[in-house]
């Protein structure tokens, strides 16, 4: 053996086991490549279901709030259309131009129309209430507030009517406590008194009637009891078939109930008139000063008291109040509009008038002229 066959056997098992060596190392990066390939699937799959699920999320969450959007902002239109319905007879009710006067029958008609477009705003505002932000909400109420202390606090019509109802039922039940209803109570009380004597003289005339009839069996005969003639209340004889008046309890009701009536009605007016003060005198004392004058308790009481004067002055009141409300709305309306155009602002100054300057040619200097 020389040299060269070692060498030869040499290289040949080196070459071998490299050739071996790289085989393995094929094998096992391989195996390695298909494990790394199996998680990365695996991460793959797992990364799919995330991006899925989050993006059913934000699906879900873009859908609730576009919803929302679109409720809230349906909700706000509609409501907002019934406030216009407020605002355009409450602007016409107070015209920026204080010259503006509207009669009474426009006045009536535009308050029932802000009276029903505030009501129908109110509806729509509690229907859609839920959907809206605290803070809208809040100011759209403020807004139904402020319409609704209008509607009570115009003078129309209506409220003075309102008010004179009010004065007028108040009156009449301080009438009726005071007044008529102790009356009905000593009434019934003296009709069951005269009810109670009448039967007491029923059985005292039966009584007697009883004894006589007794006496007559027995042989005694009594005169014949004096007879009764009916006379009025000035002593004199009633004529008549009967003999006597015929009571009718219908009519002296209905003349009691006007009396009483008028009396309320007296009341009530002198109450309108004078601040609420009831009549310095009683109803009684009233009626009989009237019947002394041969006048109605209506009549004399207008007389007496000056209706008729008491009206012309609150008129007179009315009428002057009213123009004094609207000089102030003049000068309010005029003292703004000058506000508006100058102002106290210090920044804004008028700028003054500068001197002139003319040059004069014949001497050569300046000649300065304010």
């Amino acid at each position: 053996m020389n040299i060269w066959s070692v060498v030869l056997g040499l290289g040949t098992g080196l070459i071998g086991g490299v050739g071996g060596g790289v085989g393995l190392s094929h094998f096992w990066l391989e195996r390695t490549k298909a494990k790394w390939n199996k998680e990365l699937e695996a991460l793959k799959d797992k990364l799919s279901a995330e991006q899925r699920r989050y993006q059913a999320q934000l699906d879900r969450s873009i859908f609730v709030s576009r919803a929302h959007f679109d409720t809230e902002f349906q909700a706000i239109k509609e409501v907002h259309q019934c406030l216009s319905g407020v605002k355009i007879p409450f602007s016409i009710l107070n015209p920026l131009n204080a010259a503006t006067v509207l009669t009474d029958a426009a006045s009536a008609d535009l308050m029932t129309r802000l009276q029903d477009a505030n009501t129908k705003f109110l509806a729509k505002l509690e229907e859609w209430g839920v959907f809206l932000e605290p803070d809208i909400y809040d100011e759209f109420h403020r807004c139904y507030l402020g319409a609704d202390h209008f509607l009570e606090i115009y003078p129309t019509e209506a409220n003075q009517a309102r008010d004179a109802a009010e004065l007028a039922q108040r009156s009449n039940v301080d009438f009726y406590e005071n007044q008529i209803a102790p009356a009905l109570v000593q009434w019934d009380e003296e009709k069951q008194r005269l009810e109670n004597e009448k039967a007491r003289i029923a059985a005292e005339a039966a009584y007697y009637r009883t004894q006589n009839e007794q006496a007559r069996v027995s042989g005694f005969i009594a005169s014949d009891a004096p007879g009764y003639e009916p006379r009025d209340t000035s002593g004199r004889y009633v004529a008549g078939p009967t003999g006597s008046p015929v009571f009718q309890p219908e009519e002296v009701i209905k003349r009691a109930g006007d009396g009483l009536a008028m009396i309320a009605d007296i009341d009530w007016k002198h109450r309108q008139l004078f601040d609420g003060k009831p009549l310095p005198i009683s109803p009684s004392e009233l009626v009989k000063q009237a019947d002394a004058r041969r006048l109605d308790p209506m009549t004399y009481a207008s007389q007496t008291f000056g209706f008729q004067k008491r009206e012309q002055e609150l008129a007179e009141q009315r009428q002057k109040m009213h123009d004094d409300q609207i000089r102030k709305e003049a000068t309010e309306q005029r003292d703004r509009f000058w506000a508006e155009r100058v102002g106290s602002n210090p920044d804004v100054q008028h700028v003054a008038a500068k001197p002139q300057v003319h040059r004069d040619c014949s001497c050569g200097e300046n000649r300065k002229q304010t």
